[in-house]
């Protein structure tokens, strides 16, 4: 069985095709995994939406920012934080601009989907999580964050030290847990949890590449291969501007080496 693990897409869609494309160049996969956060803080929701709707033998779970877009609620900064450091205005400003453009992109109505909130429905079906019981009887956990949770500032990071990687990951029923949210491409092994996050298709944190990884699992065992795939980023920015996204300045932190919140 090879599984494709693909997170953070962020809805850019260019960074979404040049993974596609390089699953099919590694001579394809038996399914799809997907760990949220689709489409907000992006350029092509609705194509991202489109393709990923479109695959066969897929699963999705839910990201932060998915439950943000059908809640009707927004990453940080908040007001009150915002009230106290004035310089994060400016940041809210685009971050409610920037989720109230990627909800209306997603209830414009179409001939193929007429219903005004069918994407919004589709994204408030995903569940938390989902577990999967590998051939070797590895039991796989997929989450957004960690386990629990689609959020916060807890998550796999390359400095993630040991006893946080223990409080957040052990004692969850799972071998192998899979997980997005920070954005960094890495992996980590504690107390016999295998914790791997196969990094951001958009809006990457690290080398500007669109990232996921392969599972290969058979009875013996499995796999995991993180890969990195070159895009047109150029294009994807150039979007910003074709699309008149309300909050440009925002969106290109990520790719000037910038995190802005988690």
């Amino acid at each position: 069985m090879r599984y494709a693990l693909i997170s953070d897409i962020h809805g850019n869609a260019i960074g979404l095709d040049a993974v596609l494309a390089d699953i099919a160049d590694q001579g394809g996969v038996d399914g799809y995994l997907f760990l949220g956060d689709y489409v907000a803080i992006g350029t092509d929701p609705l194509g991202v939406l489109t393709r990923v709707s479109q695959l066969q033998d897929a699963v999705f779970i839910r990201g932060n920012t998915d439950r943000y877009l059908y809640e009707g609620s927004f990453p940080p900064p908040t007001l009150e934080q915002a009230k106290k450091n004035p310089e994060m205005i400016r940041t809210m400003i685009e971050v409610h601009s920037g989720f109230a453009w990627t909800q209306g992109v997603l209830a414009h109505i179409r001939a193929d989907q007429p219903h005004p909130l069918h994407w919004l429905k589709w994204l408030a079906a995903m569940p938390l999580d989902i577990r999967l019981t590998l051939p070797d009887g590895t039991r796989l956990l997929l989450v957004h964050a960690r386990p629990g949770n689609d959020d916060g500032v807890e998550g796999l990071y390359p400095e993630t030290t040991d006893e946080d990687l223990s409080a957040w990951f052990v004692g969850h029923d799972a071998d192998l847990i899979c997980v997005g949210h920070t954005h960094w491409q890495t992996e980590r092994r504690i107390n016999g949890v295998h914790v791997v996050n196969p990094g951001s298709v958009g809006n990457p944190k690290g080398r500007v590449s669109a990232k996921y990884a392969i599972l290969e699992a058979d009875k013996n065992g499995y796999q995991i291969q993180l890969r990195q795939v070159a895009f047109d980023v150029e294009a994807v920015l150039n979007q910003l501007e074709e699309v008149r996204h309300p909050a440009p300045a925002y969106i290109r932190l990520f790719y000037n080496g910038g995190f802005p919140g988690k």
